[in-house]
């Protein structure tokens, strides 16, 4: 076994070393770009060659001794695992993007192009919003109010919820990291321990829904955990947060009622109650809904099927009065601090005033062929069209013949069959307005619905083909069909078919990037920093780049308006002519005149044409443009009736100005 052993790490460091050449060829054919200009980093290497030593493993130990060994010691390598990627700052953020927006002409930055993968400029929710907004809280000492994004008081426990160190805090261990380690270390940890928890929680969650068989709880993991949609959506809108925290109060109710150990009791109740806080805390309605009905079916299944797994005892009940105080706690504590960022996102134009009746996304169920090529091929439909690969309606139609063979004995499935179909006919066809009030789903939009119906098609799919393969693997019948499954087709071959698709149309979406130097190496940070830490003030920056000097502490006006800063633009529109332009979510481009401020058309980008005489309004002290972006003479006066303007940096296309006024 020595002698195979070590041939096996040979051959795995040669294949390593050939690997990365046909990576880089593939990165530069898929994605563009010459590979000759991609990095052959040891990281690509030394990663290529873990997984063909995973692979030449095989051949050195019995694959039924290594599963086994990898089942035996899987929280404990996921430990590792994550401890390994957050000490090398590994993580699938796009923020290389920057380094192509923000003097790209400066110095070669290491680590500002992927390891495996592609930056992907289409996500700008990612990388120009979520995590900008994270990083500026480091500049906070992460405190629930942030002034430093949009230069305005910003509630940082709502819409965009960001690492708070507060008691909030407890059920959001996805941000500790950031409290903890830092920035860069920060981000490994929220990319990382969200998927590795992803991985492992959905793991568990099909070992109970298949009856522990192994092989079809691991293509459960796969097809949820590499899902495109959950991919294309990995950092934002809390998706990831959903399916991790809605299994895992599930799977504590199910541990909560089948141990008899009082310690472990208390512990699940705890968990749960976290879990069910953590939830919450995402506050993104359009699928905390849909899919609060499909864990609520499971967290009624499991206290049906388990009540009586294990002797009841009076005290379960101060539990579960324990897990009450606690999610009536936290979320009391997080609504009342958050109650008047609330009311003014609830009387916005978006998202406070969308109310959907469903409706016309009946084929986004049918997008699992399309998810396929999406990250290989250039097109404008790269989230919106992404599902989980539910492979609808071919579980469904599995389920039913289950259920038909089985006389209905199958109660699970059953529900999960009603609740896809509700969910199906209010993205497909719609509901009446008070019905869709009245079962919330008015909150959500059919497109969303409709990723959460091919969610739960993943459950129908996984379950009933584990039964199936039960049955066939125990049927003596000699019929040509269960033959065929019990030797060649479920227990092997198909397995295999659908964690390869699910690999090959969502791994590869988001890039493995290391560290964060392609934000904080650019000459403008170090310039930004400089300026504030001298004489600190409120910015003004060429869109999009004031997402970007937020991640330098600065306090910039047209960073993303999450909530919308109405104080602040009702000095410019004491009338309120505009409200229905600026109260809302909205990206900020601001341009400048001699003459008025003016408001451009609506919508999720808003125009302001500010006039220069205004700036003392808006309390500005620097501007910071684009030569690219802007005209050359960047703003149309250098002087004007109550201020000026200097020019104190320019370098790599970037001008700054400061802003003096007249007392």
């Amino acid at each position: 076994m020595a002698v195979r052993f070590i041939v096996a790490v040979i051959l795995s460091a040669v294949f390593a070393y050939g690997g990365n050449i046909v990576c880089r060829l593939l990165m530069a054919h898929f994605w563009g770009g010459d590979a000759a200009a991609i990095p052959g980093n040891t990281e690509r290497i030394g990663i290529l060659f873990f997984v063909f030593l995973f692979v030449f493993l095989h051949f050195v130990v019995k694959p039924r001794v290594l599963y086994a060994q990898l089942f035996r010691f899987r929280w404990l390598l996921g430990a590792i695992l994550f401890a390994v990627c957050v000490l090398a700052e590994f993580h699938g953020s796009s923020i290389g993007v920057w380094n192509l927006w923000i003097q790209p002409d400066a110095p070669y930055i290491n680590n500002s192009v992927p390891i495996f993968g592609t930056i992907r400029p289409e996500r700008t929710d990612e990388f120009v919003v979520n995590t900008p907004l994270a990083f500026s809280q480091a500049f906070t000492g992460y405190s629930p109010v942030n002034s430093i994004a949009q230069a305005w008081p910003t509630n940082m426990l709502t819409v965009y919820n960001q690492p708070v160190l507060d008691l909030t805090l407890i059920a959001k261990p996805f941000y500790w990291g950031y409290v903890l380690l830092g920035t860069a270390k920060g981000l490994a940890w929220f990319w990382c321990g969200r998927f590795i928890a992803l991985f492992l929680v959905s793991f568990e969650m099909f070992r109970v829904l298949t009856k522990d068989r192994r092989v079809w709880a691991l293509v459960g993991a796969f097809l949820l955990a590499f899902a495109p949609v959950v991919q294309w959506w990995f950092s934002v809108n809390f998706l990831v947060e959903m399916l991790v925290f809605g299994q895992l109060a599930v799977l504590a109710a199910f541990y909560f009622l089948r141990t008899e150990s009082v310690v472990k009791k208390l512990i699940w109740a705890i968990v749960f109650a976290l879990s069910v806080c953590a939830y919450l805390f995402s506050l993104y309605p359009a699928w905390m809904v849909p899919f609060a009905y499909l864990f609520a079916v499971l967290f009624i299944w499991v206290v049906a099927t388990n009540f009586r797994a294990a002797p009841r005892r009076r005290t379960e009940w101060l539990y579960v009065l324990l897990a009450v105080i606690i999610i009536g706690g936290l979320a009391a504590y997080w609504y009342f601090g958050s109650k008047d960022t609330i009311e003014v996102i609830r009387n916005t134009v978006y998202p406070g005033q969308r109310q959907t009746t469903g409706g016309g996304t009946f084929g986004n169920l049918f997008n699992y062929w399309m998810n396929l090529t999406l990250p290989y091929i250039q097109t404008n439909n790269y989230s919106g069209g992404a599902i989980f690969p539910g492979f609808f309606p071919f579980g469904e139609v599995l389920a039913i013949a289950l259920l038909i063979r089985t006389k209905l004995k199958d109660k699970l499935l059953l529900a999960l069959l009603c609740v896809n179909a509700f969910l199906i006919l209010y993205a497909g066809i719609g509901f009446p307005m008070p019905l869709a009030k009245a079962t919330l789903l008015s909150y959500s939009q059919p497109w969303a619905v409709a990723i959460a119906s091919t969610g739960v098609s993943v459950f129908i799919l996984v379950r009933s083909l584990s039964a199936w393969s039960g049955i066939a693997a125990a049927s003596n019948v000699s019929g040509k069909f269960l033959v065929h499954l019990k030797k060649r087709g479920l227990p092997i071959a198909l397995p295999v078919v659908l964690i390869a698709f699910v690999v090959i149309s969502g791994a590869s979406v988001n890039p493995l990037m290391r560290g964060i130097s392609a934000v904080t190496q650019k000459p403008l940070y170090a310039e930004v920093q400089k300026l504030q830490a001298e004489d600190p003030g409120i910015w003004i920056t060429t869109y999009p780049a004031g997402n970007y000097t937020i991640m330098a502490g600065a306090p910039t006006i047209n960073s993303a308006n999450i909530i919308p800063a109405l104080g602040r633009w009702w000095l410019l529109d004491p009338d309120h002519q505009y409200m229905d332009t600026y109260n809302r979510y909205a990206h900020v481009v601001i341009g400048f005149n001699n003459e008025k401020t003016t408001f451009g058309p609506g919508g999720e980008i808003i125009g302001i044409d500010l006039a220069m005489k205004d700036l003392h309004k808006l309390n500005v002290k620097y501007i910071c443009l684009n030569d690219v972006v802007n005209d050359p003479q960047n703003l149309p006066t250098l002087s004007w009736e109550g201020g000026h303007a200097t020019l104190i940096y320019h370098e790599y296309n970037i001008r700054i100005y400061k802003i003096e006024y007249s007392t």
